[in-house]
């Protein structure tokens, strides 16, 4: 409709943001850093104590809303080792089936 392409117009609008942007307003953050192995192990082994039915992926969530930065598979690889990770799959008990009853 405008005839320019979506990634002209995309970095366009970017520019006239950050034109717009007070200086200083917004510091820019550099990549996180990770945690060291003795702080975000420690929080693991308490959420999978108390939380025992939970996997790997619940607790990576609840590590990463902790403010923890963990690598998914590091901690799967970890929960395994220090034998915290779940042996069988839990079933899925959120589903009711629905029957209907026959009348004839």
């Amino acid at each position: 409709m405008l005839r320019i392409s979506r990634t002209s117009l995309w970095r366009y609008i970017k520019r006239r943001v950050e034109q717009n942007k007070p200086c200083g307003a917004i510091p820019k953050i550099g990549k996180p850093e990770l945690d060291s192995d003795c702080v975000w192990r420690e929080m693991a082994r308490v959420l999978c104590r108390e939380h025992i039915t939970y996997g790997y992926r619940r607790i990576w969530i609840l590590l990463s809303r902790a403010g923890h930065i963990v690598g998914k598979h590091k901690l799967r690889k970890w929960l395994r080792e220090a034998g915290l990770s779940q042996r069988e799959k839990v079933s899925d008990t959120g589903r009711i089936p629905i029957y209907r009853e026959t009348t004839t």
